[in-house]
């Protein structure tokens, strides 16, 4: 009995001993997994270096077999008083702080500076800031920034400070490049681009050693300011050419280097090369240039000011005409152009220009080892030029082979051969097996050449050497004030082996959860265990949160909604909303509760609605609840189920329905591909939606819908995308309530058409619709997105099955604006219909904004 008592104390004792807290801070800590990790790897150094990952700790020690952290204090608030002419928001944008953030008490002491600086850029030249900070107890921040922004400065009065006497006849000089006068409100910013244009304009008057620069701004009362400038003239330097009788001096002082690196005697050397350079290849192959250094002085009023004149005494010679042309070369096509240059006065650069690029176009065509040479023999006055260019043999790449390894790629045999195309190959594959989880992995590229008669075969090898794979490690989670890190951690798949695309799949996840108001993953290879460890640090968002939106359409015509949404919720991710529409078309009401982050890479969402919706020919008030779960299946497909129960009403019909009143329950399932390379303005790749639904209870029908869009862009100018749209209602029209048939109509979907105005030929509506969109534009303002649009809709809506299965399309056109933004597109178009029939409005002008088509 005592053993059984002596052995469950000895157990009890260890288990509190492991529950014991070995990480130690001053101030409480965001939610994070430390001590978890802790226990699994015993490793103190390892822990603290994930902490001293977080940038929230001013000291980290180790002592007494625990971690000891010193957390620098959570910014808890910003009061901001004073900021009479910007917004808070503007003002706490340029401190840099963050709320619920570390707070770096260093940064504290520049931020006064940070808002002097901007007041000035906006001319108050003497705004003052101050600022305070208060801590609690639990390490909690209030900042207070107090702004006396004062008055707009105006100038009164630009006072030169120099070494040298400057006439009332130069200031009015400088003041006018300076462009400033007195009552001008000044800019900091733009008093510095002034200053920059004066140094430019002393420079180019031959003051190479200048230096120009704000001394102080004297403030002369309220609202009025004198200009202090340095400037340190130093020498004024004279160029003279003299011998130049085919080139004027203004061309030959761009050949200078005194402006951009000031005078000296190795500049001197530069410059006079680079006039040798320019005669030469301009045929004056007997140049010769002396140049000359004189001290003289200038007289200026009563007083003399000491200048340099530098002399380019040149001797041009005889400008050499090429009086043959010797060619050797395989590549006839060039002969004729570069016999032209005979007779003609040599223009060197000319030639040299026109073998490059030969030499470059024959490059990019296979011809790799394309070469020239120039050789220049004077023969007393005659020139003769021997050129030498050789084509040799095109290069065909003929083979790739993967050794040891393989990686999937599609390969377009034989073709051109690009060394570079197989250096950029070499990365990819590198890459490649780095994501699979074999980190240090290197591949070799060997090239094997086969040399034919009138080609040369070019075989290239990828010699894999994978080492060992690396497994899945641990994740540190730190930073969330209200999420379990359990919930952030298990979104990374309990997978043997890491691969970088499940983890960028997890982290897909985290950033659409829109939890948080940044997340910043890091991997952490450990070469020695030979796994990869995660750390993931999140900072949480408001919980609280309120959206609105407002949009406008030629079909809805103004749309606005709000939704009001609580995040976080419960410790572990769960999300309570509710949202609300109005437009022209309907007004829609939702409540909803669910979570982003289950495991399994899935979200759910429980919802009850109501809305009401006026559609052409009939309106409609639904009202039910769903249920609706999403997985993402990799970083492209998402699947989803959605399970919804509502009682429909149908009033003011204008067409017969079969059911007014009626109950559903209906099962649908999804399938989303999403491999557009930009998700705002795609130019290439294809977006993928397929649906099947089966609906039961007082009407019972299945359905299958599908969308397929993709985009091209050639001519690096142009981008043409076209979709294809279809649904199927496998049940009669006629069966079908109003509300469960196919319209189309609008700038959404059959352009040229009024909402919902393509009803069939019986104009009932459909159990079935084709639609195809055509869309080619091309941007005429690159800056601000702004696209020409063209395109041709057809598409129409069948009531029988047989005339879906042998279509009649309608037609429409037309050319537009786009412009594509992240709140939505703006688009202007104008459509016609390219059959119109009787009674038909035969054009439409639409507009729309936050609509994305």
């Amino acid at each position: 009995m005592k053993i059984k008592i002596k052995l469950l104390f000895i157990l009890f004792f260890i288990y509190f001993a492991k529950a014991e807290e070995r990480i130690i801070s001053n101030y409480p800590l965001p939610k994070n997994n430390g001590e978890e990790i802790l226990r699994i790897t015993n490793d103190l150094n390892y822990v603290a270096n994930l902490f001293e990952l977080t940038n929230d700790f001013e000291k980290i020690e180790i002592k007494e077999d625990k971690i000891f952290l010193t957390r620098k204090p959570f910014l808890k608030s910003i009061d901001i008083k004073g900021n009479k002419s910007f917004w808070k928001d503007e003002i706490a944008g340029i401190t840099g702080l963050r709320i619920n953030s570390a707070l770096d008490s260093e940064s504290l002491k520049t931020i006064p500076l940070r808002i002097r600086q901007f007041y000035a850029e906006k001319g108050y030249l003497f705004a003052n800031a101050s600022i305070s900070t208060k801590f609690d107890e639990n390490g909690n921040a209030f900042v207070r920034l107090n702004i006396d922004e004062g008055k707009k400065v105006k100038l009164n009065d630009v006072i030169f400070l120099s070494d040298q006497k400057i006439s009332e006849e130069d200031k009015n000089q400088l003041l006018k490049v300076l462009n400033l006068k007195k009552g001008d409100i000044i800019y900091f910013d733009k008093l510095q681009e002034s200053i920059e244009k004066l140094n430019e304009y002393l420079k180019n008057n031959g003051y190479f050693e200048s230096f120009v620069v704000l001394q102080d701004i004297e403030q002369v009362d309220n609202n009025f300011a004198n200009i202090y400038i340095l400037i340190d003239l130093g020498s004024r330097y004279f160029i003279n050419f003299a011998g130049n009788n085919s080139f004027d001096s203004k061309q030959l002082m761009n050949l200078l280097t005194f402006k951009e690196n000031g005078f000296n005697y190795n500049e001197l050397d530069l410059s006079k090369e680079n006039l040798i350079n320019f005669y030469k290849s301009n045929g004056f192959l007997d140049v010769d240039i002396i140049t000359q250094i004189e001290e003289q002085e200038e007289n200026q009023g009563s007083a003399e000011r000491p200048y340099i004149k530098i002399n380019f005494n040149i001797n041009e010679g005889k400008r050499y005409k090429v009086d043959k042309i010797f060619i050797d070369t395989d590549y006839e096509e060039i002969k004729s152009e570069i016999s032209k240059f005979a007779g003609n006065f040599y223009d060197k650069n000319k030639l040299l220009s026109y073998l490059q690029e030969q030499e470059k176009k024959l490059y990019e065509n296979g011809y790799i080892s394309a070469s020239y040479k120039v050789e220049e023999i004077k023969d007393e006055n005659r020139l003769t030029l021997k050129v030498e260019f050789k084509k040799g043999k095109k290069y065909i790449l003929k083979e790739i082979k993967q050794k040891n390894h393989s990686v999937k790629k599609d390969f377009k045999l034989p073709k051109i051969y690009n060394p570079q195309e197989l250096l950029d190959l070499q990365d990819e594959f590198k890459e490649k097996v780095r994501e699979d989880g074999y980190l240090d992995a290197e591949v070799l590229l060997q090239t094997d050449l086969i040399e034919n008669n009138d080609r040369i075969d070019v075989i290239a090898t990828y010699d894999y050497n994978l080492g060992q794979r690396y497994r899945n490690g641990l994740t540190f989670v730190y930073g969330s004030f209200h999420l379990s890190p359990n919930v952030i951690s298990k979104q990374f798949p309990k997978k043997e082996y890491f691969e970088k695309e499940n983890f960028d799949v997890s982290m897909s996840r985290l950033y659409e959860s829109r939890l948080f108001d940044y997340v910043n993953p890091l991997l952490l290879p450990q070469e020695e265990r030979k796994t990869v460890d995660k750390a993931i640090f999140v900072h949480d968002d408001k919980r609280g949160l309120v959206q609105g939106s407002v949009g406008y359409s030629t079909d809805q015509q103004f749309k606005a909604s709000v939704a009001v949404i609580l995040r976080n919720l419960f410790d572990y991710g769960y999300e309570f909303s509710t949202y609300v529409e109005r437009s022209n078309f309907q007004t829609n009401y939702r409540l909803s509760l669910g979570n982003r982050l289950f495991k399994w890479n899935l979200s759910g969402f429980a919802s009850t609605f109501l809305f009401n919706q006026y559609h052409r020919d009939y309106d409609l008030k639904s009202s039910g609840y769903d249920l609706f779960l999403e997985k993402r299946n990799n970083r492209w497909v998402k699947s989803n189920f959605r399970l919804e129960r509502k009682y429909n009403v149908i009033t003011n019909e204008g067409i017969f329905t079969p059911l007014k009143n009626y109950k559903v329950i209906t099962a649908s399932f999804g399938l989303t591909d999403d491999h557009r390379n930009n998700r705002i303005n795609p130019s290439s790749g294809y977006y993928g939606i397929l649906n099947f639904k089966t609906t039961f209870g007082d009407v019972n029908y299945q359905s299958l819908e599908g969308s397929f869009r993709y985009y091209k862009e050639f001519l690096d100018f142009f981008i043409f995308s076209q979709r294809f749209s279809t649904g199927y209602s496998f049940k009669s029209t006629n069966a079908l309530p109003l509300a469960e048939r196919y319209f189309l109509g609008g700038i959404a979907n059959m352009r040229g058409f009024g909402f919902e105005e393509l009803s069939g030929e019986q104009k009932i509506g459909g159990n079935s619709y084709l639609l195809i969109n055509n869309d080619l534009r091309f941007p005429i303002y690159q800056k601000y997105n702004l696209y020409i649009l063209t395109f041709l809709d057809l598409g129409n809506v069948y009531t029988k099955s047989n005339e879906y299965r042998n279509p009649y399309f309608r037609k429409t056109a037309g050319i537009g604006i786009y412009v594509p933004t992240p709140a939505g597109s703006l688009i202007f178009d104008y459509a016609k219909k390219l059959d119109a029939k009787p009674n038909e409005n035969k054009y439409r002008i639409e507009f729309s904004i936050g609509l994305d088509f």
